[in-house]
């Protein structure tokens, strides 16, 4: 087996994680039923609100309601999953941290990941301060796993990320077939740069790209939809809408991968 579908979720959470949670559920269950074998969520897929609440909203790391319900859905539904991300506490600081999770279809946690990059920018007189309700983390994770029998390496991110290419550059050196890039991308932003920070990614690292987005409007932010797959060609093999919740799915080749790597070995090619 050199093929597998893949799901993408794309939701527009709001404040209420029981709502939330109950409609990943129902999702997850239609893209297991429909023979997906690895689904990826969106950041703050669980919550989405102001600072305050996420603060107040976080949860225990690997052992609280969202990754152990994310648990439960893979075992139940034999897939793998990438929980997008959550608000996780930290016992060293009052901010919780951007904390992106995988778990195999067995229900087991393979890994996480702390996003790295936070978003506190000036656009159009609007000020975003993501640091004001998280920490940053400080290391890329790299993951090992099987999906339906291949065994694969996954690069972890997390939106803002997308736009530091240094990370992508690691997990390529360490021979990531797949980058994930769960996100809240706002609307503006994505507009402009969403489809060729994707893409550039995925061609540059020769990669298979699967960025979850979140779409609508939040308590504070309107996000851009437009969730994506794009193969190590940087062809889009699957794009949600900007507006609706939804499902894409796409079937990832690993033929593929390993003939555009052979073909041309940019790779191997690198003098700096």
């Amino acid at each position: 087996m050199t093929m597998f579908k893949t799901a993408v979720i794309q939701i527009n959470a709001q404040d209420s994680k029981e709502k939330n949670l109950e409609k990943i559920s129902q999702l997850v269950g239609q893209a297991g039923h429909q023979g997906a074998k690895l689904i990826a969520l969106p950041e703050t897929f669980n919550f989405r609100g102001p600072a305050e609440s996420a603060i107040k909203n976080a949860e225990n790391f690997d052992d609280d309601i969202t990754v152990n319900l994310i648990k439960n859905l893979a075992k139940r539904h034999q897939v793998a999953i990438l929980g997008g991300s959550i608000y996780a506490r930290s016992s060293a600081n009052h901010l919780p941290y951007n904390y992106s999770f995988f778990i195999d279809d067995t229900g087991t946690l393979v890994g996480s990941y702390k996003k790295i990059h936070l978003f506190d920018v000036d656009i159009d007189g609007k000020q975003i301060r993501e640091s004001s309700k998280t920490q940053s983390g400080s290391s890329p994770t790299l993951i090992s796993t099987r999906i339906d029998g291949l065994e694969l390496q996954l690069g972890l991110s997390i939106c803002y990320d997308l736009r530091f290419p240094e990370l992508y550059r690691l997990y390529a050196e360490q021979k990531a077939q797949i980058i994930f890039v769960p996100s809240c991308f706002t609307k503006q932003t994505g507009m402009a740069h969403w489809e060729v920070l994707c893409r550039a990614r995925a061609i540059e690292n020769q990669a298979f790209v699967i960025a979850p987005n979140q779409c609508g409007k939040g308590s504070e932010t309107l996000c851009y939809g437009r969730s994506l797959i794009v193969d190590p060609w940087g062809k889009i093999i699957a794009e949600a809408g900007e507006e609706h919740e939804e499902i894409i799915y796409a079937d990832l080749d690993f033929r593929l991968l390993e003939q555009v790597r052979q073909n041309l070995p940019a790779l191997r090619h690198r003098k700096i």
